[in-house]
C-alpha cells in the first residue's frame, strides 16, 4: 500500500472521524469538486530525506497534511480533533499502517473561512498536518 493509501484506510476506519465525514467522502486530490459538506482532502506536501549519523536512513519521510472543508468552525474543528486521534501516533504494527508512522505536527489548525458562489454558508478550512516515516531502518 501507499502512504495515501494507509491514510486512506486508517481515516476511514476511524468511527471518530466518520461519525462526521463519510468515507466516501475523505478523498485524495482529484475529482472532488461539489463534494457535499463536510470533506476531507489528504495528500503527500514533501518528501523529507531522513539522515542519520550514519548517512540516509532507508525509507522516506513525509510532511503530510489533511485539511478538513466543513460548514461551520465548530464542526471542522471537530472534525480536525478526530483526524488528531486517528493519526497522531500510529505505529506500522498493524496490516492496515505496516512500516507507517504519523507525528501530529501542532502549529497551523484553522486556515481560514471561504466564502461560495451559491450563497451556501462559507467553507471552513482546517490545516492538520502531520510527520510520516514509512520504511524507515
Amino acid at each position: 500500500m501507499t502512504i495515501r493509501e494507509k491514510v486512506q484506510a486508517i481515516l476511514a476506519a476511524a468511527g471518530g472521524v466518520t461519525t462526521f465525514v463519510p468515507a466516501n467522502r475523505i478523498r485524495v486530490p482529484g475529482p472532488w469538486q461539489n463534494l457535499a459538506r463536510p470533506y476531507i482532502i489528504h495528500f503527500v506536501v514533501a518528501v523529507d530525506p531522513t539522515h542519520t549519523h550514519a548517512g540516509l536512513a532507508q525509507g522516506l519521510g513525509w510532511e503530510y497534511q489533511v485539511s478538513v472543508f466543513a460548514d461551520s468552525y465548530s464542526t471542522g474543528d471537530a472534525i480536525a480533533r478526530a483526524v488528531v486521534t486517528a493519526l497522531n501516533g500510529v505505529h506500522g504494527d498493524s496490516p492496515l499502517t505496516e512500516g507507517l508512522t504519523m507525528i501530529w505536527e501542532p502549529g497551523t489548525w484553522y486556515a481560514g473561512s471561504e466564502k461560495s458562489g451559491d450563497g451556501s454558508p462559507p467553507i471552513e478550512h482546517f490545516a492538520v498536518e502531520f510527520q510520516a516515516f514509512e520504511g524507515l531502518v
